[in-house]
């Protein structure tokens, strides 16, 4: 993949299963993917150096941005504020300029629904956890 701004990127959400289109989601200005590891160190006797062994994986997005109502994307997200299970999880898309797309299934946490100083444009923040693998989809 070649190098590109963030600013290229289009970010979309929609329910799970793919059965209705997605919808972008405006008014971003970082989006931030941590892939993380579960890694465990053990000693075992008569050996100096712990060995570790990677236990599992999972991935954790986070978008943030300003505030804003007549996004249709925003909205999506912050329906499930007080949702739990299934209800909370969203499939979010994320399209670089190349054409590959990554696709993410899973729970939605809003961490900031409109705060800010009395001078500042309201932001507005979420993260997602990957419910199981993520898919990474090459440009035919």
């Amino acid at each position: 993949m070649a190098t590109f701004a963030v600013k290229q990127l289009k970010i979309s959400v929609g329910d799970t299963g793919g059965s209705t289109p997605k919808t972008p989601i405006g008014d971003l200005e970082t989006m931030d993917i941590s892939l993380n590891a579960n890694i465990e160190q053990y000693s075992t006797i008569g050996e100096v150096f712990e060995r570790a062994v990677k236990t599992g994986a999972a991935m954790e997005l986070s978008l943030d941005g300003k505030y804003n109502d007549s996004d249709p994307g925003q909205n999506i997200l912050r329906e499930t504020w007080d949702k739990v299970g299934a209800e909370a999880e969203k499939e979010l898309e994320i399209e670089y300029p190349n054409g590959d797309i990554f696709e993410i299934t899973g729970p939605v946490g809003i961490n900031d629904y409109g705060g800010g100083g009395a001078n500042d444009v309201a932001s507005f923040s979420t993260s997602m956890n990957s419910n199981g693998a993520p898919k990474f989809i090459a440009k035919p």
